[in-house]
């Protein structure tokens, strides 16, 4: 008994290449949006919160944007894209001395209740517009005052630098997210590609 196998294994070769040609391109750019966006997840939804006591809960989605890679540029970005809050951000990815723009950093003070808001309701900038004064205390601080009534409402300290503690794993989070999930996304999309490919 005589068994014949006829082989097609060039224009299989060449298949195979054109499948590489073609889909590799294509579903790694697929993986690295998937992974982009998995990133961006888990940055909003943990590396944030744990880092700091969000007053605006939206701010990491609004700062933390995705740039999808195209099959021209394999690359794809998530970060302040915009540059919202990239000093901000720099500072407490870091940490380091964070100096004035003008003579002083304004810190809030007075009663914790009032803290959250006082910044947005009352300005340095409002408080001396409406003759607020500043009282340089015996051991050199110097405070900012409102009138209130009769009364005088202490409304900030004011100091000459901040030191600001690394408080954000941004880079380390968001390396840690893409070494988890990009190969599993890639032979997802890949094996898809091959399914679909003509």
């Amino acid at each position: 008994m005589q068994i014949k196998v006829k082989s097609n294994l060039k224009g299989f070769s060449r298949w195979m290449q054109s499948i590489h040609k073609k889909q590799v391109p294509f579903a790694t750019m697929l993986a690295l949006n998937d992974t982009a966006f998995y990133a961006r997840n888990k940055i909003v939804k943990e590396t944030y919160p744990e880092a700091f006591e969000l007053k605006i809960k939206r701010f990491p989605a609004l700062v933390t944007r995705v740039k999808k890679a195209s099959k021209k540029k394999l690359e794809a970005q998530v970060g302040d894209l915009k540059k919202i809050g990239l000093s901000f951000l720099s500072l407490h990815e870091e940490g380091g001395t964070k100096l004035p723009y003008g003579r002083s950093i304004a810190i809030p003070i007075g009663k914790n209740e009032n803290k959250r808001n006082l910044r947005k309701k009352n300005p340095p900038t409002k408080v001396m517009a409406e003759k607020g004064f500043i009282i340089k205390t015996k051991t050199g601080k110097r405070v900012m005052f409102k009138r209130k009534g009769e009364e005088l409402e202490a409304q900030y300290l004011l100091i000459p630098k901040a030191v600001i503690r690394k408080a954000l794993d941004f880079y380390k989070d968001g390396q840690q997210a893409v070494q988890a999930v990009f190969q599993k996304n890639f032979e997802n999309r890949f094996y898809r590609a091959i399914q679909t490919a003509k």
